[in-house]
């Protein structure tokens, strides 16, 4: 096995933990470090009989293959992966439009910098029942400003999780814009190796942006996007984004400088208060819930390790 099957092998089976097969275009942008242009990928998907053993092709899509006793009922529901995918695109597309109007209304709160969304909705792989999450960047030292802003407005619309019956709104991860860069933040030493931590970074969808604010942040995590040296960060159609108010201004003006610094000071001390004992209990014990200044990632089901696990048992049994 060459150094592109192997990249070829990897991604798949990445992917394959989500049940999300691929094109081969798709194949070629989250190549696993690896770069390769797209007929290279061609000519040795119809060529390496390797992978012609390990991986299965129907309507276009590639996803591994499994043998068994009886592999054409194996493969039978491994074809079915092909549906469900283009079943949550579906899906997707909806929430997607419903995620848009509510980000207009968060991008009017004064310090927003940048909203994008992500996990399963950014891949346009959303099942029924999945949140729509938000990952928002905001201006230096007014996190937990927005923060409180947002979860008030969610909170009064009952569209937090638990709260609406379907569709809910998950802002859990805010940074400020000194603190950009997310390296620090990864689950897995090297950071090298934290694949689900890359592959989310790099595959975030940004909806609403002010300040040039995405530029930053993709040059700060070029180290992410350099273990994916195929892609390229995803810029969505015009009609899909939110374009920037110019009234926000005025009312960040009004909150400068001291008066904002004590209003976020006030903000700070009551979420604190207000936060779940099971938050309290396992913030920064490591890099799954992360409370500090200008970072507040609140994933108390961070599955990071899990994935990475996974990912390399099934790499093991290839």
């Amino acid at each position: 096995m060459n150094n592109l099957e192997n990249a070829i092998i990897e991604t798949i089976v990445y992917f394959d933990i989500f049940e999300y097969p691929l094109r081969v275009n798709e194949i070629q942008r989250w190549l696993w470090k690896s770069k390769a242009s797209l007929n290279e990928i061609i000519s040795l998907l119809e060529t390496s009989s390797f992978l012609k053993e390990k991986l299965s092709f129907k309507d276009g899509f590639f996803f591994l293959s499994l043998k068994g006793k009886d592999s054409s009922l194996l493969e039978g529901k491994r074809k079915d992966i092909i549906i469900e995918r283009l079943k949550r695109y579906r899906i997707a597309e909806e929430k997607y439009r419903k995620a848009r109007k509510i980000i207009q209304f968060l991008s009017k709160i004064p310090f927003v910098r940048g909203i994008a969304i992500c996990n399963d909705l950014g891949y346009s792989n959303s099942p029924e029942e999945g949140d729509i999450d938000l990952f928002i960047i905001t201006s230096k030292n007014r996190i937990w400003f927005v923060r409180q802003k947002i979860a008030g407005f969610l909170k009064i619309f009952r569209l937090r999780p638990g709260e609406a019956k379907e569709n809910a709104i998950c802002p859990s991860f805010f940074i400020d814009e000194d603190n950009l860069n997310l390296k620090n933040l990864s689950a897995i030493v090297p950071f090298e190796d934290d694949i689900h931590f890359i592959y989310w970074l790099c595959q975030m969808t940004p909806v609403f942006g002010r300040d040039k604010i995405w530029q930053r942040f993709y040059n700060e995590n070029k180290w992410a996007f350099d273990l994916l040296p195929n892609n390229y960060p995803f810029i969505p159609n015009p009609v899909r984004r939110v374009k920037a108010n110019v009234f926000q201004n005025i009312f960040e003006s009004l909150l400068s400088g001291f008066v904002g610094d004590l209003v976020e000071k006030f903000c700070r001390y009551v979420q604190l208060k207000i936060l779940p004992k099971e938050i309290k209990l396992v913030m920064n014990k490591d890099n799954n819930v992360v409370i500090r200044n200008g970072v507040l990632k609140l994933h108390t089901n961070d599955r990071r390790r899990e994935y990475y696990d996974e990912f390399y048992l099934r790499i093991s049994n290839i």
